[in-house]
């Protein structure tokens, strides 16, 4: 088993001294609505972004990706892990921004006695459908199947050992 290490509290960044923290949650599709938004069509999915615990090995404390929510207002959602090589990198350029991401994460909200950041994904249907994975991504959404995402969630390390609710 592996000791979990700390997470100091830092915004999402793509620099080189933070580590990307990445876990995945379940987004249940039948609470999906369609949203028109910047004059397009969109499909907008109830998601729990994030809860406190061990991910990947750290902590992430609800104090820490809690501190600043507005933060995460209309963060990108892109199709799978933007990367440079095997570096993971933010989907908020320019480039990533044209080829990968399909849509917006909206309306965040913390939940406390959950421990979560909670919001919606707002899912363009044209760029989605431009892409390979889309067309599939939407179907699922669409017939109530639960996906998986990744919040890609940057921080500095805190190296020290340590248990969190028995993990």
């Amino acid at each position: 088993m592996t000791t979990p290490r700390k997470l100091k509290r830092k915004l999402v960044t793509n620099s080189k001294n933070h580590q990307r923290a990445a876990r995945q949650f379940e987004i249940n599709g039948a609470e999906s609505r369609h949203e028109t938004f910047d004059g397009r069509d969109h499909l907008v999915v109830p998601v729990v972004a994030v809860r406190e615990g061990v991910l990947n090995g750290m902590l992430l404390l609800f104090e820490e990706f809690s501190a600043y929510p507005s933060a995460w207002e209309g963060i990108p959602l892109p199709v799978n892990h933007p990367k440079n090589g095997s570096v993971p990198v933010t989907a908020n350029t320019p480039k990533i921004l044209e080829t990968a991401v399909i849509g917006r994460f909206f309306n965040i909200e913390l939940d406390e006695a959950q421990k979560s950041l909670k919001g919606e994904l707002w899912i363009d249907i044209t760029k989605a459908g431009t892409h390979a994975d889309g067309p599939e991504i939407l179907r699922r959404l669409e017939a109530g199947d639960k996906l998986e995402v990744s919040t890609a969630y940057f921080a500095d390390l805190e190296d020290k050992a340590g248990v969190h609710n028995g993990a």
